[in-house]
């Protein structure tokens, strides 16, 4: 196929400022007009019988008819059911249903049709006394008799390695993948293993396969080819591998070439009629074709109102038609749909607006903006995903293209930022809008339904180029006995909380690798920043004091980390001693993500329900700790539509996106807060090293606070104490986590040297002041 060409170098945006301005003028008299997306499928949702519910996704086609494993409930407070094999024609019509008898804990996992009509299924056996399982391979005849049974785990023999099973040895199997080929060959795969077994029923291994990783998939192509998929780690490796098998060679056969640059975020591979083979990314369904220079896109997932990840399975009908099961956010349950093509002159025409990204979860964001141009009659919100031109050799090509785009002019009219993005060279270069003008003129709207903590920290000459949508922060937590009961501090009193302690005593956790020298010194660096930087008089103070204290005490932190070795059973030993090191005050301070009230209670439990600080990282004034942006949004100054954009900000600022965000972070509203407040003091939570579990009911005597593997949890219950300690300590933020990506750069480079001990901290601190200075004079 036809690799596209993709930028090597990083663009020094500031060089290319220039060029910006000319490229984004506009004329006067030009303005947006309605315009028609393309490759839209419409969906067609399938209404199953009332007591009916999908079991896992599964369906396939067989001599134009759809079937589809479902269970029957008989009893939904019990979760009885009884499976039963639901089909009907291409039209929906033609309805029959089989029962398939299981006695108890036994569960259909995958199944097929083979060439004479008949289903073949897998099935899981559990014996829950020694917490164990069976697979076997089914196959029914018509009167529902079984025509065979086979058990799956003996079929496997091939080496392996036991160090990636965490610590579940050769005991461990599971049944991952099932598919039935040419001549019925039936196919199973599990872990890094594919066994072909002959159709007669008497479970013969024809041939065994292993590749040099986890099978990522395995499927059966109309005419019998099967197709399975792997990921490649070797260092000549090509990343995500597809790659047929070969029944006649009983081994592996012909790769798929696949296309580059289309992203490889919830890639999966499908098999039907009219192109060799189908895939999804997270823009789109695509026909290929192994002869085509380039894929062909077909359904625009955004476009045909629909989440790539909310997709669980899909079956090609055609390429105008497709079935899909999955979880509809909208109507709250799993659904089963199928998409139809529609011409595009039936499309109506609307004001696209381009919101453009180089990394989003597609998932949240993609559903907020479905909502949105579901309900607008005028504007529709086209997402351009720059991912898509990330390759297994360059992860960063999306990040480079986003900036050479911007650099030539190409700016969309909402974009998403990112930390590491020049966004002070944006505002300074008039490329933003300014939000407040907004808000002033819209008499829906006010600014006062904002926290202060997504304002302050982005306002810039009392003006507000960025909007937050949702938002973590990242903070030191300690026991106020050990810390103080305020927020903030300097690196000298952290230093000096430390020397109070016993040698060997640990500042912080590692759960983040915060003991790291370069981690830490990336954190504090994020926190103190703008204390170093000012980017309006474009001067700065590396060689200040306090600077040089960084230095010093970064380098004394060791340059790795134990936990860089850690894995399975290691890393659970080290997750549940590190509760008792907080405990005892072997570890004075927690490195955390606080993204609810809950994770606040999470923390407290970390101590032992003690009082905590939020003390955050030391800076030479304020709350040390950082507001991370989940989503920041910029509309572009010279956008044809900034009404338009503005409208689907305020959506997301309204209660019903801000409610829906709610389970990942913080909201950015005062409203949305008072809401996770309400509905967080209606939780009673158990705590663990790993984890926690939630219920609306009070504990009592008779509660049980024991995980699975009987470790004790702690309780916690969110007071109105705890939300006003909270909400005061979020008002008080006023740092987020921004950074010019080349600014760093040249910071560490110093850095080390000095941590190598070939430069004193003094030193370091002049050569990066004198650097700088330079850089940020002439991006002036």
């Amino acid at each position: 196929m036809i690799k596209l060409i993709k930028p090597t170098a990083i663009i020094i945006l500031i060089v290319m400022f220039a060029t910006i301005i000319t490229g984004c003028n506009n004329k006067p008299d030009e303005q947006a007009v309605p315009t028609k997306v393309t490759h839209v499928y419409k969906s067609d949702f399938i209404t199953l019988p009332e007591d009916y519910e999908l079991s896992g996704g599964n369906f396939c086609i067989y001599n134009d008819r759809i079937y589809i494993m479902c269970m029957e409930f008989t009893d939904r407070e019990n979760y009885q059911y009884k499976p039963v094999l639901y089909s009907f024609d291409m039209n929906g019509e033609n309805v029959e249903t089989k029962y398939i008898e299981v006695g108890e804990s036994e569960y259909i996992t995958q199944f097929a049709i083979m060439s004479d009509g008949n289903i073949i299924y897998t099935q899981y056996v559990y014996d829950y006394e020694y917490q164990s399982s069976t697979a076997f391979v089914i196959k029914l005849n018509p009167d529902g008799s079984e025509a065979f049974k086979f058990e799956a785990k003996p079929l496997f023999t091939a080496p392996r390695d036991e160090s990636r099973y965490g610590g579940r040895g050769g005991d461990y199997f599971s049944l991952n993948y099932f598919a039935v080929g040419e001549n019925d060959i039936m196919y199973l795969g599990a872990d890094s293993s594919v066994v072909a077994v002959s159709a007669d029923g008497t479970g013969t291994k024809l041939f065994e396969i292993t590749v040099d990783n986890w099978l990522n998939s395995l499927r059966a192509t109309p005419d019998g080819k099967v197709i399975i998929s792997y990921y490649d780690y070797s260092p000549m490796g090509g990343g995500m591998v597809y790659q047929y098998l070969d029944p006649n060679k009983k081994g592996l056969g012909e790769k798929i070439e696949m296309p580059e640059n289309m992203g490889y975020n919830n890639m999966d591979v499908y098999t039907g009629p009219g192109y060799d083979f189908y895939f999804k990314n997270e823009t789109g369904l695509y026909g290929c074709n192994s002869k085509d220079a380039e894929p062909t896109l077909l359904c625009n997932w955004i476009n045909s109102d629909i989440t790539s990840n909310s997709i669980n399975s899909l079956v090609v009908i055609n390429p105008d038609k497709f079935l899909y099961s999955g979880y509809d956010q909208f109507l709250g349950r799993q659904q089963l749909c199928i998409l139809t093509k529609v011409p595009d002159d039936q499309v109506v025409p609307k004001i696209l607006i381009n919101l453009s990204y180089v990394w989003a979860d597609t998932y949240a964001l993609g559903n907020q903006v479905i909502s949105f141009n579901r309900q607008s009659n005028e504007y529709r919100i086209v997402m351009n995903d720059y991912s898509k031109f990330n390759s297994e050799n360059d992860w960063q090509a999306g990040q480079t293209q986003f900036n050479l785009d911007i650099t030539t002019g190409k700016i969309p009219d909402i974009m998403i930022l990112a930390s590491d993005m020049p966004i002070k060279s944006y505002t300074q270069k008039g490329l933003l809008a300014d939000f407040y003008k907004f808000m002033d003129n819209d008499p829906d709207f006010s600014k006062d339904i904002l926290l202060d903590c997504v304002k302050k920290p982005f306002e810039v000459n009392g003006k507000l180029y960025r909007i937050v949508s949702n938002f973590n922060i990242q903070t030191l937590i300690g026991k106020s006995s050990v810390v103080g009961d305020k927020p903030g501090w300097t690196v000298d009193e952290m230093l000096a909380l430390l020397a109070k302690y016993p040698e060997g005593t640990a500042l912080t956790d590692d759960t983040y690798g915060l003991n790291s020298r370069t981690y830490m010194f990336q954190l504090l660096l994020m926190a103190n920043l703008n204390n170093f930087v000012d980017y309006e008089k474009a001067t700065c103070n590396f060689n200040s004091p306090e600077f040089i204290d960084l230095l010093k005490y970064v380098a004394s932190l060791p340059e790795g980390t134990d936990r860089d070795n850690m894995i399975n059973d290691d890393y659970s030993y080290y997750s549940q001693n590190r509760i008792k090191d907080w405990r005892e005050e072997r570890t004075l301070l927690k490195n955390d993500y606080l993204s609810s009230y809950s994770s606040y209670l999470q923390a407290k439990a970390a101590f032992g329900n003690v009082d905590i600080t939020l003390k955050g990282f030391p800076t030479s004034k304020g709350n040390g700790s950082v507001l991370v942006a989940q989503y920041s949004y910029a509309i572009a100054e010279r956008s044809l539509c900034k009404d338009g954009a503005w409208q689907f900000i305020k959506y997301l600022l309204s209660d019903d996106a801000q409610d829906s965000m709610r389970r990942y972070s913080w909201p950015a509203t005062k409203a949305g807060l008072e809401q996770m407040a309400k509905q967080e003091m209606e939780q009673y939570y158990v705590f663990y090293s790993s984890g926690w579990s939630s219920s609306s009911q009070p504990f009592d005597e008779n509660t049980s606070t024991s995980n699975w593997d009987g470790e004790e949890g702690t309780p916690g219950h969110l007071t109105e104490e705890d939300v006003k300690l909270v909400n005061d300590f979020i008002n008080s933020i006023t740092n987020s986590v921004d950074y010019d990506q080349k600014m760093l750069e040249i910071i560490l480079e110093e850095a080390e040297i000095c941590f190598a001990g070939d430069k004193s901290a003094e030193e370091t601190a002049k050569v990066i002041q004198s650097r700088l200075a330079i850089m940020i004079s002439e991006a002036s």
